[in-house]
């Protein structure tokens, strides 16, 4: 899939240079396929210079001093956190994720006040990138609803790298098509059990060139450092996802599962965007080292972070959500913003989360079996 945007002229003097809330603009990004191999998902190869200057950047509101007042440093549903993990590339060290999910966005209520919410909210930071993990809708016949609203919410965020997105369990078949098509949402790739590959170049400086550095440049990037976005619709196949990334890359030792030879883990850092949290099992054994998830909603209506008497999954009512660990894998499921059966959360406020990526060593299991999920912080 293919998405080109013109570069926005430069502003005249005395003009802000500031990308405007709603159009969402970004310069010198270009999508494009890329062949993986024999596999029949392409890979999107993305390149990003730099995005026009935002009121403020998400990775400066995380110092270390400040890190237990995260909760207040955005605008409501945002919400900061770190992720820290010995297989982040230093050159990607301060990444900023901006996470979006379960909207679940109904014709009976097609302009729900969250969305407003979450539209202010997305307009005044900027990330380096912007990932969903699905259920836009709730019902069939949700569908324009739904779109009109990731219309409004695409429009307002700013992202340096691009933009990329799951569908849930809720999302129809119709969604998915009217979201990849000519009235879908064009500054989105959207994966279905696929690999884009992600070519991330430091920010020209004010004043200087957005053009990416050619060869031999040294930036803080260097010369672009790239990373695999691993993203599984619903229902999501991780190992068809990695067998299709795996086919460009040297064979090595694979792991194995119950006898079963799996693939071997991406040579470079992967991030997988997935709907279901369940899928932290799958993605522990093969190894991928961090997931996005949602579906949950936090249990909606709860005692506390730690007791949601439903999860609308396998998983107890203490891992509604949260910073999951299995193995050496790291699982962040988010509340979402929107509901579904009753228009009603208790003790569970919506939340998109705005995630910044550490080099760091694993947090710990506190004593659990390395094999069995384990709860690093519930949300």
């Amino acid at each position: 899939m293919n998405h080109d945007a013109q570069p926005p002229a430069p502003p005249t003097p005395g003009e802000t240079d500031r990308t405007s809330p709603s159009s969402g603009s970004v310069r010198d990004r270009s999508v494009s396929p890329e062949p993986v191999g024999a596999g029949s998902a392409p890979a999107a190869s993305v390149q990003v210079a730099s995005v026009r200057g935002s009121p403020v950047r998400a990775g400066d509101l995380m110092p270390e001093v400040e890190r237990a007042f995260r909760r207040e440093a955005l605008p409501q549903p945002l919400e900061l956190h770190e992720l820290r993990h010995p297989q982040v590339p230093p050159e990607l060290d301060g990444l900023t994720v901006l996470h979006l999910t379960d909207l679940h966005v109904t014709r009976a209520r097609p302009h729900p006040d969250f969305v407003s919410q979450l539209v202010d909210a997305v307009s005044a930071i900027e990330v380096d990138l912007v990932c969903l993990t699905g259920d836009y809708m709730t019902h069939k016949g949700d569908e324009e609803a739904a779109l009109a609203a990731l219309r409004r919410i695409s429009a307002a965020w700013r992202t340096r790298f691009g933009a990329f997105g799951v569908f849930g369990n809720h999302d129809s078949a119709e969604l998915e098509t009217m979201c990849q098509g000519p009235r879908g949402i064009a500054n989105v790739t959207w994966l279905r059990n696929q690999v884009a590959r992600v070519r991330a170049f430091a920010a020209a400086p004010d004043g200087a060139s957005a053009s990416a550095p050619g060869p031999g440049s040294s930036t803080a990037l260097g010369a672009g450092v790239e990373f695999d976005l691993i993203g599984c619709s619903y229902p999501e196949d991780i190992l068809a996802a990695l067998l299709d990334m795996n086919s460009d890359q040297p064979q090595r030792s694979p792991a194995s599962w119950g006898g079963v030879r799996l693939p071997s883990p991406p040579r470079r850092f992967a991030l997988t965007l997935v709907h279901y949290p369940s899928e932290a099992w799958p993605l522990g054994e093969c190894g991928l080292p961090l997931a996005l998830c949602g579906h949950t909603h936090g249990g909606q209506i709860r005692l506390s972070r730690h007791r949601a008497p439903h999860t609308s999954t396998d998983l107890p009512g203490s891992v509604a959500s949260g910073l999951f660990r299995v193995r050496d894998s790291l699982v962040a499921c988010s509340r979402g913003v929107g509901d579904t059966l009753l228009n009603l959360r208790i003790n569970c406020p919506p939340q998109a989360p705005v995630y910044v990526l550490r080099r760091g060593e694993l947090p710990p299991l506190r004593g659990e079996n390395y094999l069995k999920l384990s709860v690093v912080e519930a949300w």
